[in-house]
């Protein structure tokens, strides 16, 4: 068995690697898969990474840090992982999502608590918007989260973020 760090919570793959969120060690750990699991990189994410996607275009991989609110981008193209990108977040950043077509990286539960926060419709609408157009990229025929997901099944983590989402949204529209 491949040791994936001091305490690994989520994982994407990219091809033949995988890449995992090893939360209590502050770091992002890649693996090549195979019969036998090797570890290719890692670096340092200081700000418990939490959440990950990966861009699979773009060969970037996506990153919260749910003790900095913080969302982190890494070049994955080459040999090292290279931190390319550092955006804030709202609080405790859970979640992350890419669309595969053009990029775009979803955070919407940090929008539906901005939103509150301020008062502000517009990051309401903004959030609702974000929600829907996850939710038509997930129902899209043969749509498939990662490699790990034999035949095409459907990845069900998704579509749990989304339904806390909308709940969430809806508990909260006063």
């Amino acid at each position: 068995m491949t040791d994936a760090g001091t305490g690994p919570t989520h994982i994407e793959t990219l091809g033949d690697e995988a890449y995992v969120a090893d939360t209590e060690g502050d770091v992002i750990r890649r693996f090549r898969i195979g019969s036998k699991p090797v570890e290719t990189a890692k670096v340092a994410a200081p700000g418990t990474p939490y959440g990950i996607a990966v861009d699979s275009r773009r060969k970037r991989v996506w990153v919260t840090l749910t003790a900095t609110n913080r969302l982190i981008g890494y070049s994955v193209a080459g040999p090292e992982m290279k931190k390319f990108a550092t955006y804030p977040t709202i609080r405790q950043p859970n979640s992350v999502t890419v669309d595969p077509g053009n990029g775009d990286v979803f955070i919407a539960s940090g929008l539906v608590q901005f939103s509150r926060a301020r008062g502000n419709e517009p990051y309401w609408d903004i959030a609702r918007d974000i929600v829907m157009k996850c939710v038509r990229m997930y129902d899209r025929p043969g749509y498939h989260a990662s490699n790990l997901t034999p035949n095409g099944a459907r990845f069900i983590g998704h579509w749990f973020i989304l339904l806390r989402t909308a709940t969430e949204m809806l508990e909260r529209r006063d």
